[in-house]
């Protein structure tokens, strides 16, 4: 078993809806600046701000190495994957 766990503090998120993208570019976003401006974009940091717990947010981990950290949203049946940056 793996006693492993990430604290996550909430500062922006963002996504790429891969499925219906047109684009031939499957990679994330490197940047929150390069995300398009959309309505999706703001609520979901919006609402992210708003709800964000810290003391509810501490997570088992899956992979974790010098820059990234996958660890498991067990609330929404999910893995995150979330990336260092400087």
């Amino acid at each position: 078993m793996n006693d492993t766990v990430s604290q996550v503090r909430f500062h922006k998120v963002w996504f790429k809806p891969l499925i219906g993208n047109k684009s031939t570019d499957d990679g994330p976003y490197s940047e929150f600046d390069d995300v398009p401006e959309s309505f999706m974009k703001s609520m979901i940091n919006s609402i992210g701000q708003t709800f964000f717990v810290e003391s509810v947010s501490v997570f088992p981990v899956s992979f974790l190495d010098d820059d990234l950290c996958v660890f498991d949203f067990e609330l929404l049946g999910t893995r995150i994957c979330a990336k260092k940056i400087l």
